[in-house]
């Protein structure tokens, strides 16, 4: 048909991972800090206003952000490695199942590289 499939079929899902992630990231935060309330009050005899003031006074904008950022990295390599290894898919399924392994895998080992490359940035910045 004349498309370009980088164009067409990577390019989007690229894009829509990039936006998507950090939103999964920002509510899986919330409800992680929800689930720690509700530890904190009802197993271990805390209240609500201290459990939330020491949260507010532990969490930064920062780490917030930086939280986002990261996983807007981590999104753009998934997609991009998946993306990548799609498109030299050969030999029918047992070709998808080859291309999907090593997508994974490389995933892994670059979202385990970028995060150390993170920390090491991180650990002597400032």
């Amino acid at each position: 048909m004349g498309f370009d499939p980088t164009r067409f079929l990577a390019i989007p899902k690229i894009v829509a991972s990039i936006v998507v992630v950090p939103l999964l990231t920002l509510f899986s935060d919330f409800f992680a800090i929800l689930g720690g309330l509700v530890v904190g009050v009802l197993m271990l005899d805390l209240t609500a206003n201290a459990y939330m003031a020491q949260t507010f006074l532990t969490l930064t904008p920062f780490d917030v952000f930086l939280g986002v950022m990261k996983s807007g990295v981590f999104a753009f390599l998934i997609s991009w490695i998946g993306c990548f290894r799609g498109f030299r898919v050969r030999g029918g399924a047992a070709g998808v199942g080859e291309a999907t392994t090593s997508a994974v895998v490389s995933s892994i080992f670059l979202i385990i590289l970028t995060d150390s490359v993170f920390s090491v940035i991180l650990r002597y910045w400032g």
